[in-house]
Order: C-alpha cells, then structure tokens, then sequence
C-alpha cells in the first residue's frame, strides 16, 4: 500500500517505511562514472559492485540520467551495501553494451 501525507513531508511506501519527499533534506541527487558490462539479446542482467558513494543499503535509488543507451535501458536500482549499487539492465532484441560515463541518481533517505 502507498499513500502521500503531503502535511508530514512524507511518502509512505510498501510496508509503511517513511521516504522523505524530494526537499525535504533527506533526499539527494548524486553522480558517479560508470562502465557497465554487455546485457545479452532480449535479456536482463543484474550487473553488481558499482561504487556510487553517499548511497546506503537502505536506501531508494533510481536513475534519473545516464548516457544515451542505444539498445539497452536502465530497469531498477538496488543498493547492496554502502557506497554500493547493484544495477538491473535490460536490452532489446539486438542487445548490447550500456554506455560508460556519468550517471546520476535520485536517492531517497528511509526513515
């Protein structure tokens, strides 16, 4: 269940952990340089060990930018330690190797 208590400055999210709304103070914006690896024809592969610092396990991490990806998308990210996130790509029927460069994520502090 979601709901917003937008008087609290809150989002609630699954199970009821509290997520900080975008300027709050508990969220940021961080960038970091990436080299994903090669993501199989039609496929999805979680790709793990990239060092994205200022993030913790308990965090909400999505990509809001990232290199212009011709074959292959961002699915979900997923923070495994801190400093640490793992990355779900997917590709199309072609296949192919995610872009290396600067990546950026929205990162929201649980409460």
């Amino acid at each position: 269940m979601r709901y917003e208590d937008f008087s609290a400055n809150l989002i609630r999210v699954g199970a009821g952990k509290g997520v900080p709304a975008v300027g709050a103070g508990l969220s940021s914006v961080i960038s970091a340089s990436l080299t994903p690896g090669a993501v199989g024809a039609s496929a999805t592969a979680d790709q793990t060990g990239f060092t994205v610092p200022g993030v913790q396990a308990s965090d909400i991490v999505t990509a809001v930018r990232y290199p212009t990806q011709a074959a292959t998308w961002i699915t979900k990210c997923t923070p495994t330690a801190n400093d640490t996130l793992t990355i779900t790509f997917s590709a199309n029927a072609t296949g192919g190797t995610p872009t290396a460069g600067t990546y950026t994520f929205l990162v929201l502090k649980t409460q």
